[in-house]
């Protein structure tokens, strides 16, 4: 068993920065517009081969990409819920932190799933530490997972917990995996403590992806 790890060229084509509905999340994440369109990419992909599960975003910050997975399921046959979770906490230089660390709010997250449309009881959010959080989303099958943090023991509680969820040929994204060993080191052992082959590709120089199987969904151009 191993992990393969595929790196890619970071992509030259210019984004559109109005387009919807990432003009509507932008106030509610600080992420870099391409990982945006390749996120709702792959998570269309899943979604309209009916993968079956929730979304589960786990760091979900002010809420802008837990949206955009929200507003992507339900232009793509909707039936999917979202679990938002986060301590809502000051982080200094956490991704999901807001500018000089402000707490990540509780109201944000609400006001960004109803920019896209994202009706109230379509998700759930969990505030807390994540020894509890994980414990009280209670999703049984997962169709995308995103793992936001980079804190070593939190991303292998986080994959403990929800990646035996994750159904054949689910999305699991990576926010950090490119930023930091900590959170590289304890996503390749969990692979490697559980005997399970893992072909992890790149984004961009912060986030990677893998599908729960090796199923040609998606590849980049």
């Amino acid at each position: 068993m191993s992990v393969q790890l595929v790196r890619h060229s970071p992509s030259k084509h210019q984004f559109n920065d109005r387009a919807e509905p990432f003009v509507r999340i932008r106030p509610f994440c600080d992420v870099p517009l391409q990982r945006l369109f390749m996120v709702r990419t792959l998570a269309a992909t899943v979604f309209e081969r009916q993968v079956p599960g929730d979304i589960v975003d786990c760091q979900c910050g002010n809420g802008g990409i837990s949206a955009l997975l929200g507003h992507t399921a339900m232009t793509r046959g909707g039936g999917r819920h979202t679990w938002m979770l986060d301590t809502f906490e000051p982080r200094m230089n956490a991704p999901s932190a807001g500018r000089d660390g402000v707490a990540c709010s509780i109201d944000c997250c609400r006001m960004a799933m109803q920019a896209v449309g994202v009706a109230d009881q379509d998700f759930t959010l969990l505030p807390g530490c994540y020894d509890r959080t994980f414990t009280f989303c209670e999703v049984e099958r997962i169709g995308v997972l995103r793992i936001g943090m980079a804190e070593a023991a939190i991303v292998r509680a986080c994959l403990d917990r929800f990646f035996g969820r994750v159904q054949a040929g689910g999305l699991v994204l990576l926010e950090r995996y490119g930023a930091s060993a900590e959170c590289r080191e304890a996503v390749d052992r969990f692979f490697l403590d559980h005997n399970r082959d893992a072909r992890i590709e790149q984004i961009d120089d912060s986030a990677y992806r893998l599908f729960k199987s090796r199923v040609p969904y998606y590849e980049p151009v």
